[in-house]
């Protein structure tokens, strides 16, 4: 599905800008609206709607052909895209920054990176990230709590008390959120549970295009409504945020509004409805970054802190002209990363298969007027 590693190379992308900023343009097209934390935000709902599909291809394969190695193989899978990578991150954090890291290693180590003692050890919260390289790490470790916890809630729960538990986790991170700031924080940990309607809005999207859900035909002009309201609640919230007042009661709702309107756009997609957006989304150039987006995510800041060290320190906002470079750099290095490192490691999957995928899950895209 190139489309959705298109929306993996927008969401990065968004990331770097919200990090890496640059001359004054950028910067206030940045202040308009928090690009970082809607990159993550896609990226979450990407991921459970991806990771749920493929479990729901592996609970019909284990259904018919037993459950032996389906939920060992999928972990396996997931460690080895994942931990190779973000353990020569660590180490070469361990290495040659080691005291700046000061006692959060083994919060990353163990991904526990979104608790309060990893971003607030110290005097951590310096610039765009908590702390250069791996102030971003709080974002994997709530997607690999996610991946550890959710194959035991999609291969063992009984579909009826599936669904409802999935909106309920929908329902549940803006409460979550209100009780973060109701107890003194300013900002916003990121918890597992404060980040659970992204994951869940992408999870109950899989569900729905596989049938679990059984909507009836009254709800489903819900299915219209619901993703509208969103994107006004939405739009709304990001005028607040522009005129910078409520601040708390926009992190509380916005987030949620947000999932819910990439999880109707990534549905969009999927029926064929949003076809030049789908053109456009599967240029070779944006497929390329969402293919290699982990290395990118994962090894920006490095690039940035290298940059800086060596050449010129970014704070300086004049100079758009480094951050494109910077940008360029960063793309290559994860592409030499993937080719050279990720590839060859991810080819072992193969010795680990849970399940014959089918896909039934995500219908075909409907190609693109000629």
């Amino acid at each position: 599905m190139p489309e959705l590693d298109g929306l993996r190379a927008i969401a990065v992308l968004a990331v770097l800008a919200a990090h890496f900023r640059g001359g004054p343009v950028v910067q206030a097209v940045l202040d308009r609206a928090p690009f970082g934390h809607m990159g993550v935000q896609l990226f979450f709902v990407l991921s459970g709607f991806l990771i749920t599909s493929i479990l729901i291809d592996c609970r019909r394969h284990a259904e018919t052909d037993g459950w032996r190695g389906v939920l060992p193989a999928f972990y396996i899978r997931r460690f080895l895209r994942i931990f190779p990578l973000y353990y020569f991150v660590v180490l070469a954090i361990a290495v040659f920054d080691g005291a700046g890291a000061g006692g959060v290693l083994g919060y990353h180590a163990v991904f526990l990176s979104n608790l309060p003692g990893a971003i607030w050890a110290g005097d951590l919260a310096t610039g765009p990230l908590l702390y250069p390289p791996a102030g971003h790490f709080w974002s994997l470790a709530v997607e690999e709590q996610f991946y550890l916890l959710w194959p035991l809630a999609v291969l063992f729960v009984p579909i009826r008390l599936l669904v409802p538990l999935t909106l309920a986790l929908i329902a549940v991170a803006p409460v979550c959120r209100a009780a973060v700031f109701a107890v003194g924080f300013q900002q916003q940990p990121g918890y597992l549970l404060s980040h659970t309607d992204a994951l869940a809005a992408g999870a109950f999207l899989s569900m729905t295009r596989c049938g679990w859900t059984n909507i009836p035909p009254m709800t489903r002009h819900l299915r219209r409504t619901v993703p509208a309201i969103a994107l006004i609640v939405a739009g709304a919230a990001l005028v607040l945020h522009n005129m910078q007042i409520l601040y708390r009661p926009f992190w509380v709702v916005f987030p949620t509004a947000e999932a819910i309107c990439y999880a109707a756009l990534i549905a969009l997609l999927l029926d064929g409805r949003l076809a030049p957006l789908a053109t456009a989304l599967r240029r070779p150039a944006l497929v390329f970054i969402g293919r290699i987006s982990f290395g990118i995510y994962l090894l920006h800041p490095f690039v940035l802190m290298a940059f800086r060290r060596t050449v010129a320190d970014l704070t300086d906002t004049a100079h758009t002209f480094q951050t494109v470079v910077v940008i360029a750099a960063t793309i290559l290095v994860a592409a030499l990363s993937f080719r050279c490192y990720e590839a060859p490691i991810g080819r072992l999957k193969r010795f680990f298969p849970y399940t014959r995928p089918t896909w039934g899950t995500v219908p075909p895209m409907a190609a693109p007027p000629r």
